[in-house]
Parts: C-alpha cells; structure tokens; sequence
C-alpha cells in the first residue's frame, strides 16, 4: 500500500503549485500579460481606424470621379438624339431600376421614349411553342413571311413591325390583337403610338422564368437571343445588359454579331454608352460598349443623328 506521507506530499505540492501561479499571476505576470493584450488591442485599433480613412477617402475619390465621369457623359452625348424616337423591348427578368436609367439616358441625350413592350415567358418557353406556331400561321401572311420562316422568326417579324410603324398603323391592328391575346399573351404593350426609329432591348443577367429548368431556361435564352437577332435585321437595335460575365445574356446576344450592345446596365458607364449604341444603330454601325466579355471599348464616342431642325438639333451633325 501506498504511504499515507505519499499521498500528504502530493497534496501539498499541488497547493504549492496553484500558490505560486496565483500570486505570479496577480503579481509581475499580471503586467506583463496585461500589457501585451493592451498593446495588441491598440495596434488592432489604430489598424482598423487606418483601414477606415483608407476607404472613405478611397470612396469619395470614386464618388467624385463617378460625378466627374457622370458630366463628362452627359456633355458626349447632349442633343445627339434630338427628334429621335426609340421603343423599349424588356426581357424577363430586366430590373425597373436598370429600365428607367436607360429612359433616363435616352431622354438627357434628346430621344423620345415612345413607349415600352414587355416579352413575357410565354414568349419563349418550349410549354408554348404549339401556340407559338399558331400565332405565326395568323401574322406571317399579313407580313409577307415566307411560308418556311420559323414561327419565332415570324413573331420577331410582327414585333418589329408594332414597335417601328406604331400600334395606330393599319397592318399593325391584327398584329396586336394576336401577339396580347387574353390569356396566351406573349407581349404586353405601353402606348407605342409612335413609330420608332430605334429599339433597345434590354436584358435581364439572368431570365426570370418561374419553375423552369435550367435545360429550359437555355432553350428560352436561345428565343430571345434570336430574337435580338431578327429585330437587328430589320432596323436599327441596341441591347442593354448586365455586367457582362460568362453566363450573362448580353454576351450571348453579341455571340450574334448583329446589333450593337452595352453591358453594366444602371451604371454610369451604360448611361453613356447607351445614347451612343442607338445614334450608332441609326446611323447603320454596331458597337459593343462596357467592360464586360467581348466589349470593343469602356466607352464609345460621339455619335450625332439628331434630326435637322429639331429644337435643340445642330443641323450640321444630322443624317436626316
């Protein structure tokens, strides 16, 4: 058996211990731990307090270029689109802050918003296609389509018509009545009384479809893009979009290589970049502005098609 004595002088030795480090620990430890703590709880301080005038003055140097970059715009593109009048085609999923900039932009810069169409999911979705065919079969006569057209480019076809001829022309009556059709709509439509002399699309990042697939949201990307494309070959077109990015509908709608394009959409960039594209459009050249995939240039330049005599117009920059 062990001796009780073993037992005492461990007991004794552990409460020398714990004596020891009790009153080190109150004592010159105590500073000494207490000093380094403070020292590390200073340095953290003054690095975070470093770290914040760091970026406050770095973000009111970006405020202030933003506002300088913001004049300078508005300078290159004042009364470029005096007298011109451009319709909006909106994809799902486009944000109404994005659209009413790029009104905003269009308006500083002389246009004239004539007035908006919306192309729902219907417009696109595969669930739809027999309806879409129907609809072509009605519109692709009055239009002079080709009995072989595709029924989407056929619909292209009758948007293109409303949106540069007017709701009020005569052809475009029975145009509208089967694209708005109560209960398989695949346009909604504001105003677009006057016929336009340019049209900006303008996309979404990604396309707003409820409950669809992601092999289905592919197939509708394909539909609007081709739709992009159709609308290009029938008169002056612009697409606005989002940042640009490798998954970004804007970069599949340059991929079609007609049109022009603008991406970071609600950005002061595409605020410049978006008067230019449309004058760019009119006058019968494409551009592709920003700094996302396949951009040619973060900013594009001057492009005057303001028509002759219009007030506020230079009639020495007008194409007529």
């Amino acid at each position: 058996m062990v001796d009780f004595r073993y037992h005492l002088v461990s007991l004794v030795s552990v409460f020398l211990a714990l004596a020891v480090g009790i009153i080190l620990g109150a004592g010159p430890l105590q500073n000494a731990i207490g000093d380094t703590l403070s020292n590390r709880v200073e340095a953290l301080r003054a690095s975070r307090d470093d770290a914040r005038e760091k970026f406050d003055a770095a973000n009111d140097e970006l405020k202030s270029s933003n506002a300088a970059l913001k004049k300078a715009g508005e300078q290159l593109v004042d009364k470029t689109l005096t007298g011109r009048r451009v319709a909006l085609v909106v994809m799902p999923g486009a944000s109404d802050g994005e659209i009413t900039a790029a009104q905003e932009s269009l308006t500083l810069a002389g246009a004239t918003i004539t007035g908006r169409m919306d192309l729902n999911a219907k417009y696109a979705s595969s669930d739809g296609a027999a309806h879409r065919k129907a609809v072509a079969g009605q519109v692709g006569p009055a239009l002079g389509q080709p009995q072989d057209a595709g029924p989407d480019d056929v619909i292209a076809a009758a948007i293109s018509h409303i949106l540069r001829k007017g709701v009020n022309d005569g052809a475009s009556a029975p145009l509208v009545a089967a694209l708005t059709a109560k209960g398989d709509a695949l346009v909604k439509i504001a105003d677009l009384k006057q016929p336009a002399d340019a049209v900006l699309v303008v996309a979404p990042k990604e396309l707003r479809l409820a409950n669809a697939s992601k092999a289905k949201k592919a197939a509708a990307a394909k539909v609007y893009t081709q739709a992009f494309k159709d609308l290009s070959a029938k008169g002056p077109t612009a697409a606005l979009g989002a940042d640009g990015g490798k998954n970004d509908l804007i970069v599949s709608l340059r991929g079609t290589k007609s049109g022009s394009t603008v991406d970071h959409a609600g950005g002061t960039q595409a605020s410049i970049n978006t008067p230019i594209a449309v004058a760019s459009e009119i006058l019968g050249g494409h551009v592709h502005l920003g700094t996302g995939q396949s951009a040619e240039s973060p900013i594009g330049t001057r492009v005057d098609v303001a028509v002759p005599g219009a007030a506020g117009s230079n009639a020495a920059n007008g194409n007529g």
